[in-house]
This record gives C-alpha cells, structure tokens and sequence, in this order.
C-alpha cells in the first residue's frame, strides 16, 4: 500500500520536514484501536458482535471516557463500577491494558506543564515500542 500523498510530498520535497501529529489525532487513533480490541474481545466470548445487554458493549462510550472526568461526573460512580466489572474477569485483561495506554496518552495532553506533558508523553511511546504480550496486537507498534 502506497504512503498518502502528503506523507509522499513531506519525504520528497523538503528534506528537513518531519511528520508530527496534533493531539486530536493521536488520541483519535489510540481510541480507534481501543475500540478494535473491544471489538475483538467481545467476539471472542460471544462468538458475534454486540448486543445492547452485553458488558462490553455497553461501555463502549465509558472507555472512551477520561479517567478525571469520571471521578468529577454525576454518573461516575456507575461508570466507574461498570469499567470495575468488566476489568475483573481474565479475558477483558487486555482491554483494560489497551485502556491504560489510552489513559496516560490523555493524562499526557492534559497535563499543565509542557514539560511534565512531554515526558509523560515519551515514557508513553517508549513503552509501546517495548515488545507486547499476545493478546495485545492492537497496541503493538509496526516494524
């Protein structure tokens, strides 16, 4: 598969460009595969796609959710129990991790400091280029 255009022009023409990304996006994508590995698992455990009773499915909008938001939103408490109860059983052990990761990407654009952002930031990436447990192929890094 041909790069996009832009990424094309970008290597092509000014040699001292480099590729970077605005917050939005890298959030976007990490929610994306947040989303996959969800998807993933629940058709795993119930061998179909999800249905409006099922766990998964219905904190679908509450993974996507920022941890600090949740601990200051009315509905928290039920919010916070839901992502509890699905991060107990052994086979939601790698959304929980796809989850994580997706947290500290958030904590790392919200955070005050540039400085603290930034190093929360390269702690974040440094251990996604880290070898991944299987079970883990949303969150590994291509070669």
């Amino acid at each position: 598969m041909a790069p996009p255009g832009f990424k094309t022009a970008a290597a092509q023409e000014p040699p001292s460009a480099r590729t970077v990304m605005d917050p939005f996006h890298v959030v976007a994508l990490t929610a994306g595969r947040l989303d996959e590995c969800r998807r993933r698992i629940q058709r795993q455990t119930t061998r179909g796609r999800g249905r409006k009773d099922d766990p998964l499915y219905q904190a679908r909008r509450t993974l996507r959710t920022g941890a600090n938001p949740l601990a200051d939103a009315q509905a928290a408490p039920a919010q916070a129990a839901r992502l509890e109860d699905l991060f107990a059983h052994d086979h939601h052990a790698p959304l929980k991790a796809t989850w994580c990761i997706y947290q500290r990407l958030i904590q790392a654009y919200r955070a005050a400091d540039r400085g603290l952002g930034r190093f929360l930031m390269d702690q974040a990436i440094t251990s996604l280029t880290q070898p991944v447990p299987a079970g883990l192929e949303e969150v590994a890094v291509p070669n």
